[in-house]
């Protein structure tokens, strides 16, 4: 398991609940995508609560396509993109490990509908 030192983090994280769509290529070269949870979030920062933490490496290029509650109307989200800073395999009561993300731009709103 890598970890990163939780208490230099330079923004202070917020707990959210929200699906997301990752896609990444994975260790082999193949890309991947999969439905996860944001679990928590920062101004630099993202958590991602994922079945698949195997598929995730140290430095790793992510995109997230983050579903916003209540914005179904509108078919929007937030898309952003990503790099894995530290995995943790440990399984929660969900059977589910996470994965830590530092936010390479800000996330942007995007509605499917705005070429309407």
């Amino acid at each position: 398991m890598a970890m990163e030192n939780r208490d230099q983090r330079e923004f202070e994280r917020y707990p959210v609940s929200f699906s997301v769509e990752v896609s990444a290529i994975n260790g082999q070269g193949d890309l991947f995508k999969e439905d996860a949870q944001l679990r928590d979030i920062s101004g630099g920062g993202a958590n991602l609560v994922t079945q698949q933490s195997d598929r995730y490496f140290i430095g790793q290029k992510v995109n997230l396509k983050i579903r916003l509650p209540g914005a179904e109307d509108l078919k929007g989200g937030m898309n952003g993109h990503g790099m894995v800073v530290w995995i943790s395999d440990e399984l929660d009561e969900h059977d589910a490990g996470s994965v830590g993300l530092c936010m390479e731009n800000l996330l942007a709103f995007e509605s499917l509908l705005a070429g309407r």
